[in-house]
């Protein structure tokens, strides 16, 4: 229940910030979607089923914002905008 109640609205906050920080080309947005998702990683990384993917989602929000920071152009968001749809499809779209 705690899970449900505090984990999964800033998984899902994270979502659209990391969104609107790639669109406009700036990493503070996504810097703040990564640790909106730390708490529900750590989680994540403590069970057995996400042990090895647990802390997944921080890295491509990090991994997104230095594509922002060292591609220029089109390429940089372009880059980021797709880590943070497979980001996007690891938490709402792999359900069985």
């Amino acid at each position: 229940m705690i899970v449900v109640l505090f984990f999964w609205p800033a998984v899902a906050l994270s979502v659209p910030v990391a969104i609107a920080g790639a669109i406009q080309r700036k990493t503070t947005p996504l810097l703040v979607a990564a640790g909106l998702v730390l708490p529900m990683s750590a989680y994540l990384a403590a069970t057995l089923e996400f042990r090895v993917w647990g802390l997944f989602p921080v890295g491509v929000y990090l991994l997104a914002a230095g594509a922002i920071r060292w591609l220029d152009g089109l390429a940089g968001r372009t880059i980021s905008l797709s880590l943070i749809a497979g980001n996007a499809w690891f938490f709402f779209g792999s359900r069985c």
